[in-house]
């Protein structure tokens, strides 16, 4: 029988369980490891790290931009339709 017998063996729910490192240890047993449990990881080297998005300039696929924060551009129209621009005063 194994020393975890009373605990969850270490990595069985994917985490280390301390106790069952306590019971190794009084046996003179060193603590498992991911791969004792579950064997050589492998096949993790395979998946290509993620790499940027790559996205078009919207003026060039004529979409329409809004702003995210709701910060509006200072030098952008913002009178209503039909309304007269405020012009500055005169010097």
């Amino acid at each position: 029988p194994s020393p975890c017998r009373d605990f969850a063996v270490s990595w069985a729910n994917g985490v280390r369980d301390e106790r069952c490192d306590q019971a190794r240890a009084a046996w003179g047993l060193p603590p498992l490891t991911v791969e004792d449990v579950w064997g050589p990881l492998t096949g993790f080297a395979e998946i290509p790290a993620p790499q940027p998005l790559s996205m078009p300039d919207p003026e060039s696929t004529g979409a329409l931009l809004l702003p995210v924060d709701g910060v509006r551009d200072p030098d952008e129209h913002t009178d209503p339709p039909g309304h007269l621009p405020t012009l500055p005063a005169a010097a």
